[in-house]
C-alpha cells in the first residue's frame, strides 16, 4: 500500500512522527531543571525532525542528505544532535515500506556507523557526553546489547558504532558512515581545515545515502567558517528539498544598543520570539531574565549578543572589514578616470607584493593592479619578480595619469626598489605638484589609526568609495584583524602568518593619500607639467 496522500496542503511522509514517539520512550532528559524525565520535544523540534526525516512519497527514500540545526545558546542544539546520532545508530531511521495505514515504516541501519565530527576534543563532548548519558539511563542498554564506551559506541554482538572524530580530513576520506553531526560549525575554519573534513563527512555519507546534521550558532560574518559557507549556500539556493537550514533569528534592529536600559521591552520579546518553546516561562529550560544579564554583562560584547542570543549574523568583532560592507562597496564600472594614486605593499620572499589604485574624485574608486603571492612550492631561493613589478608599475604610468605613487615604508626589505624608483619618478612635492614617490608608515602609529578608522567609516556610509571587487583584495580584507598596539591605537594585523592581508593594507593607506592626490593634481595643473625619466 502507498502512502495514504495528503490530509493538508503542504503535508508530506516523514519517519520523524515515530522516531519522536522512539525518543520518548528510549531517552530521558540529559541535564537540567527537567533532569531523568522522559523526552518531551516541543513542537518546534518535532517540527525540525519531521523535517528531517521525510520521505519520498513514492520510493520512500529519506530525501534530506544533509542539514543544519542553527540557533541561539541553550537552545538544545546538542541534545538534538544526540537525538539524532542515537537514532540514526539504533533508531527506525532506513525506509522499510507502508503499514495499512499509509504511513511509512521505518527500520534501523544494518550496519551503522555514526561520527560525531568537530575541530577539537572539546567540542565533540559537548555532544558526545549528552549521547552517553541518555544512553546510560535507556532500556537500549540491554535489549540490544550496546557497549558504552568513553571513546565509541557499540553493539556487543554485531557490527555497529558511534564515534567522536577530529583528525585530519584526508585520515577519514573513505570511511562509509551512514550519518554524522558536524558539532559548532561555527568554529570550523580553512586554517583548522574545516572546509576539508565538512566535505569529507557529505562525501562519505553520501556513500551510503546517509545524512549529515551541523549545529551551531550563527556564525561570525568574515571568518569563513563552515557555518558561514551553510548559511550563503542557503541563500543561493533555499528552495532545495534535500538540504534542510533551520534557523529562528530575532532580525535585531542594528540602529538600537541590545544594552541600553530603555531597550529592554525589545530585547526581552527578541528573546521570547528566537528561544520559543525552550524559554522557562513557556515550560522549557531556559530562563531569560538570566540570558538578558548576560547580555548586559560588560564583557559580552554586540557581535556575541547579536550571534550567540539573537541568532543574527554579525562581524566578529575581532575582524577589521564586513563582508556585507565589501559587497555593499563594490561597483562595476565603465567609465573610469585616468588620474590615479598608484600603492604598492610588499615583501622581498614572504607575504605578498601587491600593486593596486585609487582614483582621484568625488567618489573614489579603488582597483587592484597586480598581485604577486609566493608559490606554496616554492623553494628557499624564491623572491618576488623585480621585473614583472617593475614591468606593471610602467604599464601603469603609461596608461594612466599617475598623480602620487605610494608605497610602505616601514619595512626595509624593497628599499633599493624604493630609492630606484625616487630615482625614477621623483619625491613627491604637494605643494608644487612635483615628483610621485611618497612612503607610508604602515607598522602602526597615529596616523596609520586615523587612516583605518576614515576608510571603516566611509565603508559603514557606503557612498563615500567603491572598488572593482577583485577576489584577491577581497580575500585580503576578509583576512583582516584588527588589533590595537599598547597605545590604544588601532593596526592591520592576520590571525596567523600564512594568511595575507597585503590588498588590505594598500587600499587603506591609499585611501588616506586620496586628499593629498587632488592636492598635486590641483598644483600640478597650475603649473606647466613636470614629466619623469622612466628608466
Amino acid at each position: 500500500m502507498p502512502w495514504r496522500g495528503p490530509e493538508y496542503d503542504g503535508e508530506f511522509p516523514s519517519l520523524g512522527w515515530a522516531l519522536v514517539d522512539w525518543w520518548q520512550d528510549h531517552f530521558k532528559v540529559p541535564a537540567g531543571e527537567h533532569y531523568g524525565k522522559p523526552f518531551a520535544l516541543t513542537d518546534e523540534q518535532i517540527e525540525f525532525f519531521v523535517r528531517l526525516y521525510r520521505v519520498d512519497p513514492v520510493t520512500g527514500q529519506r530525501v534530506v542528505r544533509r542539514a543544519t540545526r542553527r540557533g541561539a545558546k541553550g537552545k538544545g542544539k546538542s541534545p538534538e544532535g544526540a537525538l539524532f546520532v542515537g537514532a540514526e545508530f539504533c533508531g527506525p531511521v532506513v525506509f522499510d515500506g507502508w503499514n495499512a495505514a499509509g504511513e511509512p515504516v521505518g527500520r534501523p541501519q544494518n550496519f551503522p556507523w555514526v561520527q560525531v565530527a568537530a575541530v577539537s576534543e572539546e567540542q565533540t563532548g559537548n555532544l558526545y557526553l549528552v549521547l552517553r548519558e541518555m544512553l546510560a539511563d535507556s532500556s537500549l542498554i540491554d535489549d540490544l546489547g550496546i557497549d558504552l564506551g568513553k571513546t565509541r559506541v557499540e553493539f556487543r554482538n554485531g557490527p555497529g558504532r558511534i564515534e567522536p572524530v577530529t583528525a585530519s580530513a584526508g585520515a577519514r576520506e573513505g570511511q562509509p558512515i551512514t550519518g554524522g553531526v558536524l558539532e559548532e560549525t561555527h568554529l570550523w575554519f580553512p586554517s583548522q581545515g574545516g572546509q576539508k573534513m565538512a566535505a569529507v563527512m557529505r562525501r562519505n555519507a553520501g556513500k551510503t545515502g546517509g545524512c549529515t546534521l551541523e549545529t551551531t550558532n550563527a556564525p561570525a560574518l568574515g571568518e569563513r567558517s563552515v557555518a558561514e559557507d551553510s548559511a550563503d549556500a542557503h541563500r543561493k539556493n533555499h528552495k532545495a528539498l534535500d538540504v534542510l537550514y533551520d534557523s529562528v533569528s530575532a532580525g535585531w534592529d542594528r540602529s538600537l544598543d541590545p544594552k541600553k536600559a530603555g531597550n529592554k521591552p525589545a530585547v526581552m520579546k527578541a528573546l521570547r520570539h528566537v528561544y520559543g518553546a525552550a524559554a522557562l516561562s513557556a515550560g522549557g529550560w531556559v530562563d531569560l531574565d538570566r540570558i538578558y544579564a548576560e547580555i548586559l554583562d560588560p564583557a559580552t560584547t554586540t557581535s556575541e549578543v547579536l550571534r550567540f542570543y539573537f541568532n543574527d549574523e554579525a562581524k566578529a568583532d575581532s575582524k577589521a572589514f564586513d563582508p556585507a560592507k565589501i559587497a555593499a562597496t563594490k561597483r562595476n564600472r565603465r567609465k573610469i578616470p585616468t588620474e590615479k594614486i598608484l600603492m604598492f605593499d610588499g615583501a622581498r620572499t614572504r607575504d605578498c607584493s601587491v600593486l593596486s589604485s585609487w582614483t582621484i574624485e568625488a567618489t573614489p574608486h579603488h582597483q587592484c593592479v597586480r598581485v604577486w603571492e609566493r608559490p606554496a612550492n616554492a623553494d628557499d631561493t624564491y623572491e618576488h619578480p623585480r621585473s614583472e613589478i617593475n614591468g606593471a608599475v610602467l604599464d601603469f604610468m603609461h596608461d594612466n595619469d599617475c598623480v602620487l605613487f605610494v608605497y610602505d615604508s616601514s619595512f626595509h626589505e624593497l628599499a633599493g626598489m624604493y630609492d630606484a624608483w625616487t630615482e625614477d619618478f621623483g619625491e613627491a612635492n604637494p605643494d608644487k605638484g612635483t615628483g610621485l614617490m611618497v612612503g607610508y608608515p604602515t607598522a602602526g602609529g597615529s596616523r596609520m589609526d586615523a587612516a583605518i578608522r576614515r576608510l571603516l567609516e566611509d565603508m559603514d556610509n557606503e557612498k563615500q568609495f567603491t572598488h572593482d571587487g577583485d577576489t584577491k583584495i577581497t580575500e585580503h580584507l576578509l583576512n583582516t584583524m584588527l588589533a590595537r598596539k599598547p597605545s590604544g591605537q588601532m593596526a592591520l594585523a592576520k590571525e596567523k602568518d600564512s594568511l595575507k592581508i597585503d590588498g588590505a593594507v594598500t587600499m587603506t593607506f591609499g585611501y588616506d593619500m586620496v586628499p593629498t592626490g587632488r592636492l598635486m593634481l590641483s598644483n600640478r595643473q597650475a603649473a606647466p607639467p613636470i614629466y619623469v625619466a622612466l628608466s
